[in-house]
């Protein structure tokens, strides 16, 4: 069997059911020295290679280190996102489901009703960050991309043979950077303000982790 490296990063994360304008695909490493290692069990294997740069292509070390900084923090963000959105998504699932076992306990509608407020501050929060609606890429028409597909298109037109990184692409990543701050922000404050409220009351209510119909 043979096994062929495509200079490529680790993939990156998804979120579970929602379809991405881009490719998940980290992106391609930089001429230098690398180790490949290749495992199976308890068995590994491992050889030196040199990825030559294009000979064809003026650019000197210091442009391919741009490009490789530039393309790691946009990859960073695109990470930080989807872990997010997926930890969220988990507490979402937490939300609803204490919401359906506690919706006949009247001691608890104060808890269920600031689940409610919640779960929709994290909807609203989600909605700028992905699109859930979009499930071919022909949906791009119907429902616009949202913040990580506007990274992805970034990263994927910075991943290129000429490693040079224009004045446009830096203003735009300089732009959405921006932008990923803002939600940022407002995710920290979800987890530390309102879950935080909402364990607090959960945990005076003294509600039981078991609950039987």
């Amino acid at each position: 069997n043979r096994f062929t490296w495509n200079f490529r990063r680790a993939s990156l994360p998804a979120v579970d059911k929602v379809f991405l304008f881009g490719s998940h695909d980290g992106s391609r490493v930089a001429p230098g020295d690398y180790t490949l290692r290749l495992s199976l069990e308890n068995e590994q294997v491992a050889t030196d290679v040199k990825i030559l740069a294009n000979p064809n292509i003026d650019a000197s070390e210091n442009d391919y280190k741009e490009q490789q900084v530039f393309l790691q923090e946009i990859e960073g963000m695109i990470t930080e996102i989807h872990e997010s959105v997926n930890q969220m998504r988990s507490a979402k699932k937490q939300l609803k489901a204490y919401a359906k076992l506690l919706e006949n306990n009247d001691k608890a509608d104060s808890l269920v009703a600031k689940g409610k407020s919640l779960l929709k501050r994290i909807d609203t929060w989600e909605e700028y960050l992905i699109q859930p609606k979009q499930k071919t890429f022909q949906d791009v028409i119907n429902y616009n991309n949202q913040l990580n597909a506007e990274l992805t298109y970034l990263k994927d037109f910075a991943d290129t043979a000429d490693p040079i990184i224009t004045k446009g692409a830096r203003e735009r990543l300089s732009d959405l950077k921006k932008d990923w701050s803002v939600y940022q922000k407002e995710r920290d404050d979800i987890i530390t303000t309102e879950m935080g409220a909402y364990n607090e009351l959960f945990s005076s209510l003294k509600i039981p982790a078991l609950i039987m119909d």
